[in-house]
């Protein structure tokens, strides 16, 4: 009798997991170039006992094999397309859909999602779905961001305390603070101060220096506008020429950074670790996500959002990034769709499972400190883990569970997580800035590049020109000359498809 016991408990014991393997599981890649890795604070590799932890953790509770291959940081879109061009198995990936769907290398998931990630969109607001969703409903991916206000200045208070200088709260007072960084560079970090970090196209489509000061001097901020009964781009929005004005102001008098347009947010972020930049102008985590890493340098350094958005004379400088078309798609060569689902649905609904890919094992890298709130300490600063398995990426996800920790204290003030910070989060108080004029318009790029045939020159043109006027390399006495060039491109097809795509969305 006691050896039959024996057995039946072995046998009740080992079932589950025989039910679990009977079938072999599900092998799916992911190329996760979501921004998590390149964010990662981890260390410099993984260890690969961790990544086998988390497999094998994944794997228990879907039945899913996940291989994941890393972005080369600052080529991930190139890589991807190589990938795809090649053959190579992807099944899922981060991108823009409208950059993809009409090629065929998608497909939807609406049949998808309420079967296997019923926890996934309930999470995400209506404006992220929708801008994942084209005209004929179909969603094309999983979002990837929400709408908000994070091109933000940032300052150096230890450094505005140092040279006597109010902490700046408009265009002006921040002006006066580079002009002093300037002329005290001896007192900052000599020859190596960097007066003012900005950049032109940052993380998540963000627009650096054009998000985080247009409004400024602008009505409508960086935005698409109203006029005539049309819309209209946002550089024939009267004060403009001023923005490009003073952009080229900073430029010539050596407050900005030499190669701003070109910079990759790698080298933004190991700038910001030196502790040598007196401020930034561009996207948050390219400080928040190093600020730890520049104090192991710079202890008494700090930086600082300006609490109430930074104003100039035609208002809030700040325009609010709203929501757009980026997010996790699944590829149409995939063999198993619904197992990328399932993956997510895992991380999506399980705050344990969200904590474990995003920073490693529980009980080696972290353990709870209020599991019914969501939080969680680390156990170590080295988590050696480089979130290879961090799929669920944005704001929603990262509510669900939450560390209070100094290395993470400037994102979690940022976002509100974790405790921390003001209700609303700086970066989700829209009152900071201005409201894009056709915010939640998607304007897909495959319909203006068919009606519109100059439509990629007219995007070339507009971006290097303006670069120009602001290094100096063309003369602000030349905007007229620009503007005709524009019109002779057929700028006006381009503001009637404009119109035509935004009048149809209301």
């Amino acid at each position: 009798m006691k050896r039959i016991m024996t057995l039946l408990v072995l046998v009740l014991v080992f079932l589950p997991l025989y039910a679990l393997h009977a079938e072999d599981p599900v092998e799916i890649v992911i190329y996760n170039n979501s921004g998590a890795m390149s964010a990662a604070q981890g260390g410099a590799a993984s260890d690969p006992k961790h990544v086998e932890f988390i497999h094998d953790y994944i794997l228990k509770r879907t039945g899913v094999s996940v291989k994941v291959i890393p972005p080369v940081i600052g080529n991930e879109e190139e890589k991807l397309n190589a990938m795809l061009a090649g053959g190579v198995q992807v099944d899922a990936f981060w991108g823009n859909w409208d950059k993809y769907y009409g090629k065929g290398v998608i497909i939807p998931l609406n049949d998808l999602m309420p079967k296997y990630g019923p926890s996934i969109l309930p999470k995400w607001p209506q404006e992220s779905i929708k801008a994942m969703t084209d005209k004929d409903g179909n969603l094309w991916g999983i979002p990837r961001v929400t709408p908000t206000i994070a091109t933000n200045p940032w300052v150096r208070t230890d450094w505005a305390e140092k040279l006597g200088v109010k902490f700046p709260e408009t265009i002006d007072e921040l002006e006066t603070y580079l002009e002093a960084c300037s002329q005290n560079k001896d007192k900052l970090a000599g020859d190596d101060t960097i007066i003012l970090l900005a950049e032109i196209q940052g993380k998540h489509n963000s627009q650096g220096i054009f998000q985080t000061f247009v409004g400024g001097f602008t009505e409508y901020g960086f935005s698409n506008w109203p006029d005539e009964g049309k819309i209209k781009p946002y550089f024939l929005q009267e004060g403009y020429l001023d923005f490009l004005t003073t952009m080229n102001r900073w430029y010539s008098k050596g407050y900005m950074y030499p190669e701003f347009a070109s910079l990759s947010r790698e080298k933004v972020r190991e700038l910001v670790k030196t502790g040598h930049v007196a401020a930034t102008a561009t996207w948050y985590s390219n400080v928040a996500n190093v600020h730890w890493d520049m104090n192991q340098v710079a202890p008494e350094a700090n930086f600082e959002m300006i609490p109430l958005g930074i104003e100039g004379p035609k208002g809030k400088a700040e325009t609010v990034r709203p929501a757009t078309t980026q997010g996790m798609m699944i590829s149409a060569q995939s063999k198993h769709p619904e197992a990328v689902v399932k993956v997510m649905e895992l991380l999506y609904s399980s705050p344990e499972a969200y904590a474990t890919s995003s920073k490693g094992p529980e009980g080696v890298n972290w353990e709870w400190t209020d599991k019914e709130k969501g939080l969680f300490k680390l156990l170590t600063e080295q988590l050696n883990y480089v979130r290879e398995f961090d799929f669920a990426v944005g704001l929603p996800v990262q509510a669900t569970a939450g560390v209070d920790n100094a290395m993470f204290l400037k994102e979690n003030e940022v976002w509100g997580l974790a405790g921390k910070g003001k209700r609303p989060p700086m970066g989700l108080d829209f009152s900071r800035g201005k409201m894009p004029y056709d915010a939640g318009v998607i304007y897909d790029v495959n319909e203006l590049a068919e009606k519109i045939p100059t439509y990629n020159d007219l995007v070339r043109v507009i971006e290097e020109e303006q670069i120009k006027f602001i290094t100096g390399d063309r003369p602000l006495s030349e905007w007229n000359d620009f503007l005709q060039e524009l019109n002779d491109l057929d700028l006006a097809t381009w503001i009637d498809v404009h119109t035509e795509i935004y009048n149809r969305n209301q």
